[in-house]
């Protein structure tokens, strides 16, 4: 497995992917999904897990099994769409 790196954009720096701070500017490193995303996968998932429980009603467990597969299927999607986001923010000072 090859060590990937990253360029800081605000110091120009090459960091090791994986990191959590730039140890020249201080500039957090954060990865993957945003969390507007994640909420906007959660959602539909809430609605189909009570909307099936109208239909299933005796099994609660059906009801949060058919939600839970629906939000783990949009998370894996959203996972290889952001695969590669390196957003970097600097704290103001």
């Amino acid at each position: 497995m090859s060590v990937q790196f990253i360029i800081c954009p605000h110091c120009a720096i090459e960091l090791r992917k994986g990191i959590k701070v730039c140890r020249s500017c201080d500039a957090t490193v954060s990865y993957g999904v945003p969390w507007p995303y994640t909420m906007t996968a959660l959602l539909p998932s809430i609605w189909l897990a009570i909307a099936s429980h109208h239909f299933f009603y005796d099994s609660l467990l059906v009801s949060m099994l058919i939600g839970s597969t629906l939000f783990g299927g949009l998370w894996a999607m959203l996972s290889m769409a952001f695969d590669d986001r390196v957003v970097f923010r600097r704290a103001t000072r």
